[in-house]
Protein backbone atom coordinates (compact mmCIF):
# COMPACT_ATOMS: atom_id res chain seq x y z
CA UNK A 1 0.00 0.00 0.00
CA UNK A 2 2.71 2.34 0.55
CA UNK A 3 4.46 1.83 -2.69
CA UNK A 4 0.88 3.97 -4.00
CA UNK A 5 1.37 6.94 -2.16
CA UNK A 6 4.40 7.50 -4.08
CA UNK A 7 1.95 8.50 -6.97
CA UNK A 8 1.91 12.37 -6.60
CA UNK A 9 -2.11 12.59 -7.77
CA UNK A 10 -5.38 10.85 -6.84
CA UNK A 11 -8.40 10.10 -9.06
CA UNK A 12 -11.33 11.36 -7.72
CA UNK A 13 -15.08 10.67 -8.42
CA UNK A 14 -17.48 13.68 -7.24
CA UNK A 15 -20.84 14.07 -7.70
CA UNK A 16 -22.37 17.19 -9.69
CA UNK A 17 -25.94 18.71 -8.61
CA UNK A 18 -27.99 16.62 -10.60
CA UNK A 19 -26.20 13.41 -9.01
CA UNK A 20 -23.99 12.25 -11.87
CA UNK A 21 -20.38 10.93 -10.92
CA UNK A 22 -17.47 13.50 -12.28
CA UNK A 23 -14.10 12.45 -12.78
CA UNK A 24 -11.46 14.62 -12.04
CA UNK A 25 -7.55 13.77 -10.87
CA UNK A 26 -5.82 16.64 -8.24
CA UNK A 27 -2.52 16.70 -6.46
CA UNK A 28 -2.50 15.71 -2.84
CA UNK A 29 -0.41 15.27 0.13
CA UNK A 30 -0.92 12.54 3.18
CA UNK A 31 -0.65 13.48 6.73
CA UNK A 32 -1.35 9.97 8.80
CA UNK A 33 -4.43 8.91 7.36
CA UNK A 34 -6.14 12.23 5.60
CA UNK A 35 -5.66 13.42 2.50
CA UNK A 36 -5.19 16.93 1.65
CA UNK A 37 -6.08 18.66 -1.86
CA UNK A 38 -5.70 22.04 -2.95
CA UNK A 39 -8.35 23.03 -5.56
CA UNK A 40 -10.02 26.19 -7.63
CA UNK A 41 -13.03 27.83 -7.47
CA UNK A 42 -13.42 27.24 -10.91
CA UNK A 43 -12.94 23.82 -11.28
CA UNK A 44 -16.14 21.54 -11.26
CA UNK A 45 -14.95 18.95 -8.66
CA UNK A 46 -14.55 21.88 -6.34
CA UNK A 47 -18.49 23.44 -6.45
CA UNK A 48 -19.18 19.28 -6.37
CA UNK A 49 -17.08 19.08 -3.02
CA UNK A 50 -19.27 22.38 -1.75
CA UNK A 51 -22.62 20.61 -2.36
CA UNK A 52 -21.85 16.96 -1.95
CA UNK A 53 -18.93 16.09 0.51
CA UNK A 54 -18.48 12.36 -0.45
CA UNK A 55 -15.95 12.03 -2.93
CA UNK A 56 -14.42 8.17 -4.31
CA UNK A 57 -10.92 8.36 -4.65
CA UNK A 58 -8.40 6.49 -5.84
CA UNK A 59 -4.04 5.95 -6.09
CA UNK A 60 -3.15 3.57 -8.54
CA UNK A 61 -0.20 1.98 -9.80
CA UNK A 62 0.97 3.50 -12.61
CA UNK A 63 1.01 1.75 -16.15
CA UNK A 64 4.61 1.74 -17.07
CA UNK A 65 5.43 0.01 -14.10
CA UNK A 66 1.97 -2.70 -14.04
CA UNK A 67 3.22 -7.04 -14.77
CA UNK A 68 -0.65 -6.96 -15.41
CA UNK A 69 -2.67 -3.90 -16.81
CA UNK A 70 -5.83 -5.92 -16.33
CA UNK A 71 -4.35 -6.56 -12.43
CA UNK A 72 -2.35 -3.15 -11.26
CA UNK A 73 -2.12 -2.23 -7.58
CA UNK A 74 -5.42 -0.09 -6.78
CA UNK A 75 -6.73 1.67 -3.57
CA UNK A 76 -10.62 3.23 -3.21
CA UNK A 77 -11.30 5.34 -0.66
CA UNK A 78 -14.38 6.51 -0.01
CA UNK A 79 -14.23 9.81 1.68
CA UNK A 80 -15.97 13.07 3.54
CA UNK A 81 -14.45 15.98 2.06
CA UNK A 82 -13.95 19.16 4.34
CA UNK A 83 -13.41 22.58 2.85
CA UNK A 84 -10.93 24.10 5.80
CA UNK A 85 -12.15 27.67 6.42
CA UNK A 86 -7.86 27.82 7.32
CA UNK A 87 -5.48 26.43 5.77
CA UNK A 88 -3.35 23.52 7.55
CA UNK A 89 -0.12 24.56 7.68
CA UNK A 90 1.63 21.39 8.10
CA UNK A 91 -0.39 20.29 4.55
CA UNK A 92 0.41 23.56 3.03
CA UNK A 93 4.30 22.52 3.81
CA UNK A 94 4.04 19.38 2.51
CA UNK A 95 2.45 20.52 -0.42
CA UNK A 96 5.31 23.04 -1.14
CA UNK A 97 8.02 20.41 -0.29
CA UNK A 98 6.28 17.61 -2.64
CA UNK A 99 5.23 20.56 -5.40
CA UNK A 100 7.88 23.63 -4.76
CA UNK A 101 7.86 26.99 -3.47
CA UNK A 102 7.22 28.56 -7.20
CA UNK A 103 4.21 25.94 -8.30
CA UNK A 104 2.64 26.83 -4.46
CA UNK A 105 3.35 30.43 -3.92
CA UNK A 106 1.22 31.85 -6.81
CA UNK A 107 -1.60 29.74 -6.11
CA UNK A 108 -1.67 30.82 -2.64
CA UNK A 109 -2.93 34.25 -3.93
CA UNK A 110 -5.53 32.48 -6.24
CA UNK A 111 -9.01 31.01 -5.79
CA UNK A 112 -7.75 27.90 -3.93
CA UNK A 113 -9.20 26.30 -1.11
CA UNK A 114 -7.72 23.62 0.82
CA UNK A 115 -9.74 20.59 1.47
CA UNK A 116 -9.63 17.46 3.79
CA UNK A 117 -10.76 14.28 2.77
CA UNK A 118 -11.39 11.76 5.70
CA UNK A 119 -11.00 8.15 4.07
CA UNK A 120 -14.38 5.67 5.83
CA UNK A 121 -13.29 2.94 3.81
CA UNK A 122 -11.95 1.25 1.03
CA UNK A 123 -10.59 -1.60 -0.92
CA UNK A 124 -6.86 -2.51 -1.89
CA UNK A 125 -6.25 -4.77 -4.95
CA UNK A 126 -2.50 -6.46 -4.98
CA UNK A 127 -4.48 -8.33 -7.96
CA UNK A 128 -5.73 -10.81 -9.04
CA UNK A 129 -7.36 -12.65 -6.03
CA UNK A 130 -5.34 -10.50 -3.75
CA UNK A 131 -8.22 -8.00 -2.40
CA UNK A 132 -8.89 -6.57 0.93
CA UNK A 133 -11.37 -4.26 2.13
CA UNK A 134 -10.14 -1.11 4.44
CA UNK A 135 -12.43 -0.03 7.22
CA UNK A 136 -11.29 2.61 9.37
CA UNK A 137 -10.80 1.96 12.71
CA UNK A 138 -9.60 4.53 15.47
CA UNK A 139 -8.24 6.50 12.47
CA UNK A 140 -6.33 3.37 11.36
CA UNK A 141 -6.55 1.38 8.38
CA UNK A 142 -7.48 -1.95 8.70
CA UNK A 143 -7.75 -4.28 6.03
CA UNK A 144 -9.37 -7.78 5.87
CA UNK A 145 -8.53 -10.06 2.72
CA UNK A 146 -11.41 -10.98 0.97
CA UNK A 147 -11.95 -14.29 0.40
CA UNK A 148 -14.27 -16.81 -1.29
CA UNK A 149 -14.36 -18.90 -4.54
CA UNK A 150 -12.67 -16.50 -6.48
CA UNK A 151 -13.14 -16.02 -10.23
CA UNK A 152 -15.18 -18.50 -12.37
CA UNK A 153 -15.17 -19.23 -15.68
CA UNK A 154 -18.52 -18.51 -17.32
CA UNK A 155 -20.33 -20.75 -20.42
CA UNK A 156 -20.20 -18.05 -22.92
CA UNK A 157 -22.95 -18.09 -25.86
CA UNK A 158 -21.33 -16.99 -28.96
CA UNK A 159 -24.25 -15.12 -31.33
CA UNK A 160 -24.22 -15.45 -34.91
Amino acid sequence: MEELYNQRTIMMSTVTKGGMPAISYTPYVKIENEFYIFISETAEHYHHLVNNPQIAIMLIEDEKDAKILFARTRMTLNCKAKKLETMNEAAWDLFKEQYGEKMMAPLKELDFDMFQLTPENGRLVKGFGQASTIQIVNGEMVLTPITGEGHKKRNKVQLN
